[in-house]
């Protein structure tokens, strides 16, 4: 037993005794490895402009609509597509999610629909939109949505 105990010591002494050697130069830089599957690398995002008053805009008993193309819809019932719009392209312009009311003026209404191949904004008011107006479109395809959400945007049309 003394044995037992004089060997479990001195290991004990040799272990706390021993001292760290200077740190070793890097090592080589390894393979690169595969993408992620969490990525959202598949989500477009764009900027477009519609110009104000009758020149962007076309009227219906509704109020006014302007419709955009847009080919990153690909799959007008499964992609995710969220609008915003805003009335400036500067580093501090407001972007505003639709549907939105009092954007220009009060109880103005701006809203979209969308389908494969593009969008349309709607503007309900008495007048078309009288400055120009920036629309910024985010595509996010099936792939990348959590079908278990069951949240919506928009309004899809097939």
């Amino acid at each position: 037993m003394k044995l037992n105990l004089f060997f479990i010591a001195a290991i004990s002494l040799l272990v706390s005794c021993a001292k760290q050697g200077p740190i070793g130069p890097t090592g080589e830089q390894g393979p690169s490895g595969t993408n992620g599957t969490n990525g959202a690398t598949n989500m477009k995002v764009y900027i477009d402009s519609i110009p104000a008053s009758s020149v962007g805009w076309s009227a219906d008993i509704s109020g006014y609509y302007s419709p955009i193309a847009e080919s990153a819809i690909s799959v007008g019932d499964s992609d995710n597509v969220i609008v915003s719009v805003a009335t400036s392209l500067e580093v501090n312009a407001v972007w505003y999610p639709l549907a939105y009311s009092n954007l220009l003026s009060t109880g103005d209404q701006m809203e979209y629909t969308y389908q494969r191949g593009g969008f349309t904004l709607y503007y309900t008011f008495a007048t078309a939109p009288a400055q120009m107006i920036y629309v910024k479109i985010i595509v996010t395809p099936p792939s990348l949505i959590n079908k278990k959400s069951g949240s919506s945007v928009g309004r899809a049309q097939n």
